[in-house]
């Protein structure tokens, strides 16, 4: 398994003879890249059963990040793609849509289509897994099998 660390920052406050004194202590986000497909919800139960997420795209540099966890796993060129932690949820009513993110619930507000978002019949995200299409997000029915991505925090 590939274990691809990626360097955030978390804040700790120090508090001494009631001043406080900021400093910065590094979290590590890694990266597995699965070697078996699995459709969407077994994908997000194995991301679980390990106490990671399926990975979730948030900006241009967590897209570099997934991408050369894949090409380090040596997992490119993957014509099934890899599913990662985006769903499509519709309203009640089943009037209108919209992209979210598995955990969190909220918004994509970040995008990598490969054209365009998916139509509604598509309901889970999933990375396209070859180079000619750069990796770029599509939409997919969740019951398709394809690699996946999980990702947790140290």
């Amino acid at each position: 398994m590939l274990k691809l660390l990626v360097i955030f920052t978390i804040v700790a406050v120090v508090r001494d003879s009631g001043a406080s004194i900021t400093t910065t202590a590094p979290l590590t986000k890694k990266y597995d890249v699965s070697k078996i497909p699995a459709r969407f919800l077994d994908a997000y139960a194995a991301c679980k059963r390990k106490k990671h997420n399926l990975a979730v795209e948030r900006s241009k540099t967590e897209t570099a990040n997934i991408r050369n966890a894949i090409t380090k796993a040596g997992r490119e060129n993957i014509d099934l793609g890899y599913y990662i932690g985006g769903y499509l949820e519709h309203t009640d009513d089943f009037k209108s849509s919209s992209w979210l993110w598995l955990d969190t619930g909220n918004a994509l507000n970040y995008f990598n289509w490969y054209s365009i978002a998916p139509n509604d019949t598509w309901y889970c995200l999933f990375k396209q897994g070859s180079q000619e299409t750069d990796y770029k997000w599509s939409g997919s029915l969740c019951n398709e099998r394809r690699y996946f991505i999980c990702e947790y925090t140290q």
